[in-house]
């Protein structure tokens, strides 16, 4: 399956080490197309490359994925554009939420009944909720 995988850049780093552990999970079994979410080199400000570039790229990824996997805890206008844009292509949606996060969840991620949700307390929590979600798209 290819997976869109959408985390918080420019709304912050917390989690990347989240991202790298998902990313390495799911590249077992899985196409990622957006493995850069979880570069330590990448920081807040984002990417070094020309705006219009990043924006035709990932539109091009999410055009092509199965299904996007989106950690929703740190807000991000950038996942939230994906997410939105994911769901108007009928693109299957799973929002990862680490639930020890200081940030909630937005209403219009936990309130849609079309994104999975996966609330998490560790990575491998995680990683169990994620197989059984991807199984019921396959």
């Amino acid at each position: 399956m290819k997976i869109y995988f959408a985390g918080s850049i420019r709304g912050g780093r917390l989690l990347v080490e989240n991202y790298r552990q998902f990313i390495s999970f799911l590249k077992k079994e899985h196409e990622i197309m957006s493995e850069h979410v979880a570069s330590p080199a990448i920081s807040k400000s984002g990417e070094t490359k020309a705006l219009d570039f990043i924006y035709e790229r990932d539109i091009a990824w999410l055009d092509d994925a199965d299904v996007v996997v989106a950690d929703v805890t740190l807000p991000s206008l950038g996942v939230g554009f994906e997410i939105g844009y994911a769901q108007a292509h009928n693109t299957p949606i799973i929002a990862l939420y680490y639930v020890n996060a200081d940030a909630s969840m937005s209403a219009m991620v936990n309130g849609n009944p079309n994104i999975t949700k996966i609330h998490y307390t560790t990575v491998e929590d995680a990683e169990e909720q994620l197989t059984r979600a991807l199984n019921k798209l396959e």
